[in-house]
């Protein structure tokens, strides 16, 4: 039976002392105490904890008596996504448990308490986090370095800027640009950007379990109008680091927060980005309002995923219509065929037909890895490494990175009926 490491972080020393006796017990080994936030995280990169035990009243050891176990957790949810945090208080008020749990924390315990209690909590978070931990710490070291490192690029990079865009939603928008994202880190081993454009119903920190304590809301008051413009650097700082490395920027944390952001805001943001990273991934939401038009004007390539289903394919055909009128070059678009074995009696010739472009990609439906992986907060290009839907979007990365694609095995010719359902004459 493995060994539970645990970290013991409370602000007083009794406290600190009595929690680590009752976790005197053979399966858990305290691995180390501290009296501050600042200390907890420092002890979490020298011992890599399963665990981090934390009370509430913890000081930041910063200012004395500032912070606390709940902005503490924040911060080690965020720069060590393997740590599962249980905080303790001596408070049972709701709204305490409530602002746990939004920061992070996998379980809490209401001082006093009984040993067992505490030990029967812990073993479960061990056991219930074993998935999420092992996925994490396999990248633990990217995830180790301290966000608030400055970046320190010598000369802006002009990144190439890839953006999912729909005109329906449930193609799987958000899933391929968060597997994307990290594939590109790994096979690259550059800068990679993420951000979730999706201003009113993000769900880019739910996919990769990030706690969304800064958001594009905290970009805006570093923005500056005229040339000064928005420091890439600040805007790195301000960006969450997921475990892979990549470094991600929410949308806000609530849907009314969407109309403080406004399309110069999103024009200086897609600048640093560019000027900061090797490559941004952009998921969006099916809109054509002035903002992402902004983000479709300034990608190099637009990712348009759909699937085999005639709502899909329709509103497919008429979003290719709008990216002629707006004069986008045909290589600008890229056409994605997500679920693309699951095909219900269409052809996939035959929609290319329809659509008169042909599918750069075809990503398999694996709706067992796929619900795992959104439940867990793991990307399953991370937790199933050797899927076949973790081939095809490593297909993908290659064809936009330049390298040479698989080969695609020659399909089936035929029209059907597809042509007359869509109202399309042959």
């Amino acid at each position: 039976m493995d060994t539970i490491r645990v970290l013991v972080a409370a602000g007083s020393g009794d406290v600190c002392e009595a929690l680590s006796a009752y976790l005197r017990d053979g399966r858990v080994d305290v691995v180390g105490t501290t009296g501050s936030g600042l200390g907890a995280l420092a002890a979490i990169e020298a011992t890599r904890p399963d665990i981090a035990l934390l009370d509430l009243e913890l000081p930041d050891g910063q200012n004395g008596d500032g912070g606390d176990g709940v902005q503490a957790t924040e911060t080690i949810t965020a720069r060590f996504p393997w740590v599962s945090v249980i905080l303790t208080s001596a408070s049972a008020d709701p709204d305490v448990l409530r602002r746990a749990m939004l920061a992070g924390a996998r379980h809490f315990f209401i001082r006093p308490l009984e040993a067992e209690e505490l030990l029967a909590g812990v073993r479960l978070v061990y056991e219930r986090d074993a998935t999420r931990r092992a996925s994490q710490m396999a990248l633990a070291p990217a995830a180790a370095v301290p966000a608030a490192l400055p970046v320190t690029n010598a000369q802006s990079k002009e990144g190439k800027i890839y953006t999912f865009y729909s005109a329906k939603g449930g193609v799987g928008c958000t899933t391929l640009a968060c597997n994307l994202a990290v594939t590109l880190k790994q096979t690259t081993g550059k800068d990679v950007a993420l951000f979730d454009c999706g201003l009113l119903f993000g769900d880019v920190g739910v996919v990769l379990n990030l706690n969304p304590r800064q958001t594009i809301v905290d970009v805006i008051p570093h923005i500056h109008t005229g040339p000064r413009g928005l420091d890439p650097e600040m805007l790195s700082q301000i960006m969450l680091t997921h475990a892979s490395g990549v470094k991600v920027l929410l949308a806000p944390s609530s849907p009314e927060k969407a109309e403080l952001i406004t399309p110069e805001h999103v024009r200086r943001i897609l600048d640093a980005l560019r000027e900061q990273f090797d490559y941004v991934v952009i998921d969006t939401w099916p809109t054509f309002e002035e903002r992402i038009l902004h983000v479709l004007d300034a990608s190099d390539k637009i990712l348009v995923p759909t699937t085999l289903e005639m709502p899909a394919i329709k509103n497919c055909k008429l979003l290719l219509d709008v990216t002629g009128a707006l004069s986008y070059p045909p290589e600008k678009v890229v056409m994605v065929l997500n679920r693309a074995d699951s095909r219900g009696g269409i052809r996939v010739h035959d929609v290319e037909q329809i659509l008169g472009r042909t599918f750069a990609a075809e990503i398999v439906s694996d709706g067992q890895v796929t619900t795992h992986s959104l439940n867990e907060g793991v990307p399953f290009v991370l937790s199933h490494p050797s899927a076949p839907i973790t081939g095809d979007i490593a297909d993908l990365a290659r064809r936009l990175t330049g390298v040479a694609p698989m080969p695609v095995e020659a399909r089936p010719r035929g029209i059907g009926m597809l042509r007359g359902v869509l109202g399309f004459g042959t």
